[in-house]
Parts: C-alpha cells; sequence; structure tokens
C-alpha cells in the first residue's frame, strides 16, 4: 500500500507540472485621430501553438485591420505542419517559416494583401473596409512547430517598428487612417508568463488525487 500511494503521490506531482506556457501581449498606436488596439495570446504546448489574434479597435472611419502578425523566439524552429485556424481563415492566409525578415523566425499574413483585404477586423464595427475578404472577432491559428521553440523574445517599447531592427512580437496592420496606409507595430506582455494546466493533465490530477485517498481510507 505505501508504494501505491508513493506511486500515486508521484504520479500527480508529476501530472501538476505538465502545463502550457502562455502569454497575452497588447498592441496600441493613436494617431491623427485613429486608434488601432489588439491583443496576441501565444500558448506553447510542447512543440503546439496556438496563436489568438483579436482586434480590438474602435469604431472609426476607417477600420484598420490586422494582415500580418509573428513572433522570434530564443530557439531555431525549422518548420510548422497541421496548421489550422478557428474560425477557418485558411484559403486567405499562409504561414512563412525561418524567414529571415527583422530576425522573424515565423510569420503568418494575409495571402495577396491589398489595402486590408482578407485582414482581421474588430467585431462589431461600421466604419470604411478595405476589399473583400473581411473577417471579425477573434481568430485561433494552432500548429505543431519543428525546431527547438525556446522562449518569445520581446524586442521593445509598444510602439512602430523600425526598418531593420529586430521587431517581436508583431503585427502588420493596414486601411490606417485617412489615407489607407500601413503599420508595423510590437506588443508588450499584458500578463506574466503562466502555467496552465491541459485539460487532460487535471482529469489525470483528479484520478491520481482519488487514488491517494482512495489509498488512505484502505490504511
Amino acid at each position: 500500500m505505501k508504494v501505491l500511494k508513493k506511486a500515486l503521490v508521484g504520479l500527480a506531482m508529476g501530472l501538476a507540472a505538465a502545463s502550457a506556457n502562455a502569454t497575452l501581449y497588447n498592441f496600441s498606436f493613436t494617431d491623427q485621430g485613429y486608434t488601432f488596439t489588439a491583443t496576441m495570446d501565444i500558448v506553447f504546448t510542447g512543440q503546439n501553438v496556438a496563436i489568438t489574434v483579436t482586434n480590438t479597435s474602435p469604431n472609426q472611419a476607417n477600420e484598420p485591420a490586422i494582415t500580418g502578425f509573428g513572433l522570434s523566439t530564443t530557439g531555431a524552429i525549422t518548420g510548422a505542419s497541421g496548421i489550422a485556424w478557428n474560425p477557418d481563415i485558411s484559403t486567405s492566409w499562409t504561414v512563412l517559416v525561418n524567414q529571415d525578415l527583422d530576425g522573424v523566425t515565423i510569420e503568418f499574413g494575409a495571402e495577396g494583401d491589398n489595402g486590408g483585404k482578407g485582414g482581421l477586423y474588430a467585431s462589431g464595427v461600421d466604419g470604411a473596409f478595405a476589399g473583400p475578404p473581411q473577417y471579425f472577432g477573434p481568430h485561433t491559428l494552432t500548429a505543431t512547430l519543428t525546431g527547438t521553440i525556446g522562449d518569445v523574445i520581446v524586442s521593445g517599447s509598444n510602439n512602430q517598428c523600425g526598418q531593420t531592427a529586430l521587431c517581436s512580437p508583431f503585427m502588420r496592420v493596414q486601411n490606417w487612417g485617412p489615407n489607407g496606409g500601413s503599420l508595423k507595430l510590437v506588443g508588450t506582455p499584458g500578463v506574466p508568463p503562466s502555467d496552465i494546466p491541459e485539460p487532460a493533465t487535471l482529469a489525470l490530477l483528479g484520478l491520481a488525487l482519488a487514488g491517494i485517498g482512495f489509498a488512505r481510507r484502505r490504511r
């Protein structure tokens, strides 16, 4: 019985340690009376990544569209497979991996982007939009990465990216301002990285703890 109890305790501790690393990043820029705000939630679970992008910009004359986003890590990502979107926009967006673009390791962007075409807009806005297709509300991309991942590099303050400087994590914005211009912005962490137990981990942890309780009752 003691052996069983020790095994269950070890299982519970190991399962409690299994988690996903998540960080929320904020993006914000205001100029010429126009405002762009957005969030990017990045969750790594082993070699899997889930990135939720949400345009939270207010209602305005021209509605800014997210047409690309990306990040750099301290590792060396060499590929991505099993790429999926929820809601699905896979026919409008592509993924570039290991691109030598401002040091970016992985980048996601709208295909044939033209002034916000295929962009992600804020929910509930009704200003002027770029050409279709248009997508609204939060969108989540999931993929399995190859290579080493490491930690997300946070390169600077929440502002426009320079032309050559490392910019991570970043968002590309189109249909911006009175002339429908473009921006590339760097985000800042909204909350510290956190360990989030996965649902399957929580279920197994519950079983392990129940087993410990049963072992105690049997003594």
